[in-house]
């Protein structure tokens, strides 16, 4: 849907109102949120948590995306007369004043909000342990669409995920093509590679499928690349073909065979039993039932006074380390 075919509208205004479609939305949820709170008699601040859990569902899902809409003003490519145009509105110039300096100014404040949103989420990841040691439940029911979708020792992969998919929606400002098929490769490679290495999602299956998405989007990219270069990359076509060849069909792989070895190699998972008890009432009943246990059945069981360093890799412990429970 284009606006201009209803109305005559200058493309300022066009960017402008793509930009008020993220308030706009977060003020719908706001009003929506006080409208439920008010029929069900709730008070909207005590249960802002809700809010905040759905705005940062949106924030964080369209990431890459209000990233894109963001940066358009900075995606132009260039005419053979030597002059720059907007990819996304081609009547505009670039560079040369205008609505296109508008454009920018509005473009960077409102990257602002972008960069906001990154830093809160970095502090909100660097919080997690301390709140999860003092047993604070609304934290995680407020920010659980941060913290449920990976293990809780990966963590640290949700800015890694936020900070990716911002950088791959900001490559097409590259104004050459050739450039930015390279820096894509670069960036799901490097990408393949942290996933291999933490397998950050709780979800097993969901690993694999990025890993295999991320090669392909690779492999694909590679293959075309040299339909993507002019005439004047064709001189450093060879080194580059060499590094993208090192870093996707190399290190890819590479790493893939590492993480099947280990795989392999661990045939057993660490404790065979993990005795979930109430410590008043069966401390030493578990204690006894581990020591009994480890004599008869020589195997490993798990017992919080012993094997528990970090409190957040809990559920951890009980999913990926663990053949069966006890309480």
């Amino acid at each position: 849907f284009r606006l201009g075919c209803v109305t005559a509208v200058s493309e300022l205004t066009t960017y402008l109102l793509k930009l008020a479609v993220l308030p706009s939305i977060i003020l719908a949820l706001t009003v929506l949120h006080i409208f439920y709170c008010l029929v069900r008699k709730k008070s909207p601040w005590a249960e802002r948590s809700a809010l905040l859990g759905a705005i940062g569902i949106f924030v964080t899902s369209l990431y890459a995306a209000l990233t894109s809409s963001i940066a358009s003003p900075f995606q132009c490519f260039q005419h053979p007369n030597k002059r720059w145009t907007m990819k996304a509105a081609q009547a505009t110039l670039c560079w040369e004043g205008g609505e296109h300096v508008l454009m920018l100014v509005f473009a960077m404040l409102a990257s602002l909000f972008l960069v906001l949103v990154f830093v809160w989420i970095v502090r909100l990841v660097q919080v997690y342990p301390r709140r999860m040691l003092h047993g604070d439940v609304r934290f995680l029911n407020t920010y659980s669409f941060l913290f449920l979708r990976v293990r809780p020792s990966a963590r640290w992969f949700i800015v890694f995920f936020l900070a990716r998919n911002g950088i791959i929606a900001l490559i097409p400002s590259i104004p050459n093509g050739f450039w930015q098929s390279f820096a894509m490769i670069c960036a799901f490679a490097c990408s393949t590679n942290v996933v291999v290495r933490v397998m950050p999602w709780k979800v097993h299956e969901a690993n694999l499928f990025e890993i295999a998405a991320c090669f392909i989007f690779q492999a694909t990219v590679i293959l075309a690349l040299p339909f993507a270069a002019s005439a004047s990359d064709l001189s450093v076509l060879p080194e580059v073909a060499l590094v993208l060849f090192t870093l996707c069909f190399t290190a890819a792989p590479l790493a893939l065979l590492r993480w099947a070895l280990l795989r392999a190699c661990r045939t057993a998972k660490a404790y065979r039993f993990f005795l979930s008890h109430q410590k008043a009432s069966a401390g030493a009943f578990a204690r006894l039932m581990k020591i009994s246990l480890m004599q008869q059945l020589d195997c490993g069981v798990f017992l919080d006074s012993d094997d528990l360093v970090d409190l957040t890799k809990l559920f951890s412990y009980v999913r990926c380390d663990t053949k069966s429970m006890v309480a």
